[in-house]
């Protein structure tokens, strides 16, 4: 049987009361109040995208939201390419950002047993 790896989409759905002078001062302070943890969650869609076949020994890239990567400026985090290299614990994996090797939670691969130790 196979090792794959299959690429999932989830969209949240939910609102935010602001107070504003226009449509567009209501979508800048619905941002800010989105930074800040304070939206209330609804429903959320889930879908499937690439799947990718896992063979051992072979590296994966992949764009995940890197802390050290973070938009200080704007208080959020940005999204950066990382390089799963192999699995060195339990949900703990060894990967490459820009060239420095670091240590990373990768839950989606956690459940695909069998990724390159």
């Amino acid at each position: 049987m196979a090792k794959l790896i299959v690429n999932v989409t989830e969209t949240s759905y939910g609102s935010v009361e602001v107070e504003a002078d226009s449509i567009d001062g209501a979508r800048e302070r619905a941002e800010e109040e989105f930074h800040k943890g304070n939206v209330i969650w609804g429903s959320t869609d889930f879908s499937t995208q690439e799947v990718i076949e896992i063979e051992r020994g072979r590296t994966m890239k992949i764009e995940a939201y890197i802390h050290s990567l973070k938009d200080k400026a704007n208080d959020r985090h940005v999204l950066g390419e990382a390089e799963i290299i192999k699995e060195i614990g339990d949900n703990l994996y060894l990967a490459d950002v820009n060239g420095v090797k670091c240590t990373a939670i990768y839950n989606h691969v956690k459940r695909m047993k069998g990724y390159p130790k």
